[in-house]
């Protein structure tokens, strides 16, 4: 049972760093279209 969350808080910390990874790449590239404009 405690294994099982521990295996469930890790996939929702990985799924958040994901999400904030994905998030920083999505405002980077909006960057680079608004300076190449």
């Amino acid at each position: 049972m405690n294994g099982m969350m521990s295996t469930r808080r890790r996939y929702s910390v990985l799924a958040v760093l994901t999400a904030a990874s994905w998030a920083t790449v999505a405002v980077a590239a909006e960057m680079v279209l608004q300076l190449a404009r």
